[in-house]
């Protein structure tokens, strides 16, 4: 690689991290002056075990698995069945929150 290619690629990146932290700036302002707009940019938890049953509708849309969310209660809470979760809860960080009965 040539040092004006080295230059080029380095430029270009540099074009596209602009991009995305001015795109990331226009989002928080829009949240901010807009409040009704935040949930649609932001997001909202899921519920997706409540007392101890799965809400298929809920984890199918989030694209995630009964095993997953078993694993996650097993590390978090050390909860080994489904019945033992009054809720489990996906937040909009991506963790799973899970509240034992």
């Amino acid at each position: 690689m040539s040092s004006s290619d080295a230059r080029t690629f380095l430029r270009r990146r540099g074009d596209r991290d602009r991009h995305l932290c001015g795109l990331a700036g226009l989002l928080s302002y829009l949240s901010y002056r807009f409040p009704r707009l935040r949930p649609t940019l932001a997001g909202e938890p899921t519920v997706i075990v409540q007392d101890g049953k799965p809400i298929e509708r809920n984890m199918r849309r989030e694209r995630l698995t009964f095993d997953e969310v078993m694993a996650e209660a097993a590390r978090l809470q050390q909860v080994s069945s489904v019945q033992d979760i009054a809720w489990a809860v996906l937040e909009t960080s991506g963790r799973i929150s899970i509240i034992p009965k």
